[in-house]
């Protein structure tokens, strides 16, 4: 190998954090392979191993010319959760392949940052329903009073991949708030409520409960008795 390859190849080495685990290394040639199911390959081992020091490598893989690949590093990214890498995942959910938006909205509510809100609002608008709906879900990790508003809107979509996204959401942040002390209105209306509602509960049930607690037209003594005849009528509320 010529003088000037083998310095070459010393001085990217010592590039390499410190702290690199030896397995992390050893996939970092694969990521700059021709052929993309070895790079894809790579990305997912990545995802796999969970290491931080990965993340600079899985964020330009988000920019890959296969759409695969830079759906598995979406994929990756969401099982470090680190929020360093929220911005490049917002970028990502403007993706032109569906595959990839749907990844980066899942591997945002993985992360779980506030940040991710507005363009996670702008996502449930977009074109393909599996995107829609997995953003309603990353809304319901997020776990945010904003977020609240707008999902509580989208239970009387007319799309029950939306409605029920969204009461799934909805669900999941009120077991979030179960002990906490909650100042906003509308969280604390969630809050009241949440403890009633099955895992997938059906939208109108939760829209209309809800509605009832923010209104306090329903008290400790008769709120589980009123979601339980809500649930038994739930075919004729609208």
């Amino acid at each position: 190998m010529p003088l000037f390859k083998r310095i070459g190849k010393l001085f990217r080495k010592r590039e390499l954090p410190k702290d690199m685990p030896e397995e992390v290394r050893e996939q970092l040639k694969d990521l700059k392979d021709p052929e993309w199911p070895t790079r894809s390959g790579a990305v997912e081992r990545l995802g796999e191993i969970g290491h931080p020091s990965a993340i600079p490598y899985l964020t330009k893989a988000l920019r890959d010319s296969r759409s695969y690949v830079r759906e598995t590093a979406a994929e990756a990214l969401g099982r470090i959760k680190h929020e360093s890498t929220v911005p490049h995942l917002i970028r990502a959910l403007r993706d032109k392949d569906e595959d990839v938006r749907e990844r980066a909205a899942q591997a945002l509510g993985e992360i779980g940052h506030p940040s991710a809100i507005p363009p996670l609002l702008k996502a449930m608008q977009d074109p393909a329903k599996r995107v829609r709906k997995l953003s309603t879900v990353a809304l319901g990790k997020v776990g945010h009073e904003n977020a609240v508003h707008h999902l509580i809107k989208l239970l009387r979509d007319r799309s029950y991949v939306i409605s029920g996204g969204a009461a799934v959401a909805l669900v999941n942040i009120s077991r979030s708030l179960k002990g906490k002390q909650v100042e906003n209105k509308r969280m604390k209306a969630l809050q009241f409520v949440g403890p009633y509602f099955h895992e997938r509960e059906h939208p109108q049930v939760v829209r209309r409960a809800y509605m009832a607690a923010l209104k306090g037209k329903i008290t400790k003594e008769n709120a589980r008795l009123f979601v339980k005849q809500l649930r038994a009528v739930k075919g004729s509320l609208k």
